[in-house]
């Protein structure tokens, strides 16, 4: 759970604007599941690149020539170590108009 946390933290820190309020919740999912989920103040993640953003080494076109450093790795550590505890991972909307990154794992 941390370095899934970890990972996430930091690539809402990465993409998001300086000074953006990052926000950790957590909830009972559906059949007991444990939810977690990272919520960004970034330009969020477009539909069509939502399941690519897992895959290693691949970065939305948007951040490959930018500054902010990155190998494309994080976010497929997170879903990989997430499938190895059964559970599943997910990216969609967050409430502050940004992106919310979702690790959910069975009870």
């Amino acid at each position: 759970m941390r370095q899934m946390l970890l990972n996430l933290l930091d690539n809402a820190v990465k993409y998001g604007p300086t000074g953006q309020t990052v926000t950790v919740g957590a909830a009972a999912g559906p059949n007991g599941a444990a939810r977690l989920w990272v919520d960004d103040c970034g330009p969020g993640v477009p539909r069509a690149d939502r399941e690519r953003v897992w895959d290693r080494f691949w970065r939305l076109e948007r951040d490959r020539g930018s500054a902010v450093a990155g190998s494309g790795i994080g976010l497929a550590v997170v879903r990989e170590l997430a499938g190895l505890h059964h559970g599943r991972t997910w990216v969609e909307d967050a409430q502050s108009g940004g992106s919310r990154f979702v690790v959910e794992l069975p009870a």
